[in-house]
C-alpha cells in the first residue's frame, strides 16, 4: 500500500489528517512489513518513524528530511517555502498534496509516477541550489507552474493541472538530474 492509499485510508477512517513527511512509505504486508523512506531510500526503524515522520510537524525537523542543503528534498517545496518564504502548510502546498494524494495517485500509473518524483526530486534540487542563478530557477517554478496549477486545481481543471505538472516534472528531470 502506497502513503497515497494510506493517507486516504486514514482521512477516510474518520480521523483528522496530520501533517506527515511526504516520503514516508510503509512497504509489505502487516506482519513483515516496515518504514520505507523514500528521500533516504531506504527503510527506517519504528522510532524514526514515530518520532519524526509520522508526527504532526516534527517531520521538518528530521535529519533525513532537511538533509545537507538544509531543503526538503522537494522543488514545490523548496520553491515555497525556502524562495517565496511561505509557510509548509501554505496553500499551495496543501493544493498540491491534496491533488497528489487524491487525483494523481487514483490514475492508473498515478503511484509509480508520484513514486519517481521522490527518487528524482531530491537530486534535482541539490543540482539546483549548486547554480548561482537557484533563487531564479525556484521563482520560475512558483511563477510559471506551481501558481497556475493550484489555480486550475482549485478551478475543478484537474487534468489540465496534471498535464502541466507532468511537463513541468520531466523538465526539471531534463534540465537538472
Amino acid at each position: 500500500m502506497h502513503l497515497g492509499s494510506l493517507r486516504r485510508l486514514y482521512t477516510e477512517k474518520g480521523h483528522k489528517r496530520m501533517a506527515k513527511c511526504d516520503f514516508l512509505d510503509y512497504r509489505g504486508g502487516i506482519l513483515s512489513g516496515g518504514y520505507y523512506c523514500m528521500k533516504k531510500g531506504d527503510y527506517i526503524d519504528k522510532n524514526t518513524a514515530n518520532s519524526y515522520c509520522d508526527n504532526s510537524l516534527k517531520y521538518r525537523d528530521c535529519p533525513i528530511y532537511r538533509g545537507s542543503s538544509g531543503s526538503s528534498g522537494c522543488y514545490l517545496t523548496t520553491a515555497c517555502v525556502e524562495q517565496k518564504g511561505l509557510s509548509d502548510d501554505c496553500i499551495e502546498l496543501s493544493v498540491l498534496r491534496e491533488f497528489r494524494d487524491g487525483y494523481i495517485a487514483s490514475l492508473p500509473n498515478g503511484n509509480e509516477e508520484i513514486m519517481e518524483y521522490y527518487k528524482t526530486a531530491p537530486q534535482v534540487v541539490r543540482a539546483i541550489n549548486q547554480r548561482d542563478d537557484a533563487d531564479g530557477i525556484y521563482e520560475t517554478l512558483y511563477n510559471e507552474t506551481i501558481t497556475p496549477c493550484v489555480e486550475m486545481i482549485q478551478g475543478d481543471r484537474k487534468e489540465e493541472a496534471y498535464i502541466a505538472y507532468k511537463q513541468m516534472v520531466e523538465e526539471m528531470k531534463d534540465l537538472y538530474w
